[in-house]
């Protein structure tokens, strides 16, 4: 057979060879005889490989996370593990901008201010929830109404504290009449947990577990401890996004993390200390992001309610004040944050360049002194902390701090981030505790009121922190809308509490994440949220 085709072959050739002598005057061009195959390779069409390169384009998108989400009600929850991932499925009225300068429509068309309490919100037409029911008024309405009812129990009720009522003036308006002139509603209104939930789903079922929102993902999966996993939303009013299928893992332990950003197992990782940044930044394929946030880092003490009773004590906590050298600590964090002594960071209104020197400064000599004097070294302190991110750090660089100023009993108890956030809650908890806020609003009055005023003891103010004087001007702060007005009573604010040593602001964190490069269009907000509809892949 092969002889055969041999000599069919020959035969052609010489058949060419006349043919063009007989067309080129005379002139041959030299023929080269094709190779021996058994089967001629066919010709790929033009433009295949183009169409294959472009199939192999993924879609689908795993990320590592270390602290598993409380709940996916944004009613309800407000840590960050949870907002992380209902960002995806939920919609707020407004956005914060990329560059924290602004407020922008996202659910809402637009808005306007017939008087200083009142804002009446044009609302954007045709978005149904996932569940297929309309987006309207109403649904504003009564997502609203939830968060201001006490005995549904959210977790940031704040939000709604000034508003009086909430109406539908019709199908796609809505009203809301405050209690005095707020300053910060748009601020509240594009916070993570001001987010718009189905009425119908949440009448009917446990957002907790089965969530409803409007967003670019739906809910597919969540199990406890391992993963929890998201689909597209391919009916979503502002277009289908890019990015098909989301594979959150939750892997608390920080180095196999990190592993699973190295092997190419995940895309993107949050959340990475000064101990494994030079890993990261040695990574090929991965680009390393490190940018100044609205996020601030502190230690909270409580005044009151403490567990040993120690911290009750005023030279107790001066004592601490004096004994924490923050900038020393910052330094081994390789530039991922700056020390201070404010809890309002430059990312965030409120800040002034003066509230840097509220604090007592570091002085462990002065430390020692206080102790020695007031006789506290047997005095116990209690520190509580949560095993993810640096807080095992902080809490170990507190206790040695402690123990050097002269205390002679400081103990450590950690616990996963779940049960850390109710625990930190409960009456005579803990003495001291390393926690962050990361300041969706951007907005001061957003960081002091939640987590300091008296109205949320037992809630987001983990430290029973009571102070009349600090309460004036946080209430100062949001019920004018004169912005040098709000600047003023925010400062005082910050200053009346650091120099009370109601709590002990450490420093002000860079958002740091990583991804794989081939990834496009990766951005976080200063208050570390991460938007996956926005992401395609090269």
């Amino acid at each position: 057979m092969k002889k055969t085709k041999k000599l069919l072959m020959l035969l052609l050739a010489l058949v060419l060879v006349f043919s063009l002598a007989a067309c080129g005057g005379g002139t041959t061009a030299p023929v080269e005889e094709p190779e021996e195959s058994e089967e001629p390779e066919a010709e790929e069409p033009e433009g295949e490989e183009e169409q294959e390169a472009e199939e192999e384009v993924r879609t689908d998108l795993n990320m590592v996370v270390q602290a598993e989400p409380v709940g996916f009600n944004p009613l309800k929850t407000n840590d960050s593990a949870s907002s992380r991932v209902n960002v995806q499925m939920y919609e707020t009225l407004f956005v914060r901008s990329f560059d924290g300068q602004s407020y922008e429509p996202l659910l809402a068309e637009s808005y306007t201010n017939p008087d200083d309490t009142t804002w009446v919100i044009k609302l954007k037409e045709g978005i149904t929830f996932h569940d297929g029911t309309p987006f309207n008024a109403e649904a504003v309405k009564y997502s609203f109404e939830r968060i201001m009812d006490p005995e549904y129990g959210s977790a940031r009720a704040s939000l709604m504290a000034t508003v009086e009522s909430v109406n539908a003036l019709s199908e796609y308006e809505v009203e809301i009449k405050t209690k005095a002139p707020d300053g910060v509603m748009l601020a509240k209104l594009a916070h993570a947990n001001g987010a718009i939930a189905s009425p119908t789903a949440e009448q009917n079922q446990d957002l907790m577990a089965q969530p409803v929102g409007t967003g670019p993902y739906k809910f597919v999966e969540f199990e406890s401890g391992s993963h929890v996993i998201l689909e597209a939303n391919e009916d979503y009013w502002n277009g289908a996004p890019f990015i098909k299928n989301v594979r959150i893992d939750i892997v608390p332990e920080i180095s196999t993390a990190i592993s699973k950003l190295e092997t190419g197992e995940s895309d993107w990782f949050e959340g990475i200390t000064a101990e494994h940044l030079s890993r990261v930044q040695n990574m090929s394929g991965v680009k390393l992001v490190s940018e100044l946030s609205g996020r601030v880092t502190y230690l909270g003490v409580r005044a009151n309610s403490s567990k040993t009773g120690s911290t009750e004590i005023p030279e107790v906590r001066e004592a601490i004040s004096y004994a924490l050298d923050k900038q020393g600590f910052v330094a081994t964090q390789n530039g991922l944050a700056v020390p201070s002594d404010s809890l309002v960071g430059p990312k965030v209104f409120g800040y002034t360049e003066d509230s840097e020197s509220y604090g007592t400064g570091f002085d462990m000599e002065m430390a020692k002194q206080i102790v020695e004097e007031n006789n506290l070294s047997d005095k116990p302190i209690h520190i509580l902390a949560s095993n993810s991110s640096f807080y095992p750090e902080i809490a170990e660089w507190v206790q040695a701090s402690l123990l050097e100023a002269g205390f002679k009993e400081v103990e450590i108890e950690m616990m996963e981030w779940g049960a850390f956030l109710s625990e930190t809650t409960q009456e005579n908890r803990m003495d001291i505790f390393p926690l962050g806020w990361s300041n969706l609003t951007g907005d001061g009055s957003e960081l002091f009121y939640p987590n300091w005023h008296s109205d949320n003891i037992g809630g987001g103010n983990r430290s029973y922190y009571q102070n009349p004087e600090f309460e004036e001007y946080v209430n100062a702060s949001q019920t004018t809308l004169d912005m040098a007005e709000r600047l003023e009573a925010l400062d005082m604010a910050n200053k009346t509490i650091v120099e009370d040593n109601g709590v002990y602001p450490i420093m002000h964190s860079n958002n740091v994440y990583a991804y794989a490069e081939d990834l496009q269009n990766v951005e976080m907000d200063p208050g570390g949220n991460f938007y996956i509809k926005l992401v395609t892949r090269k």
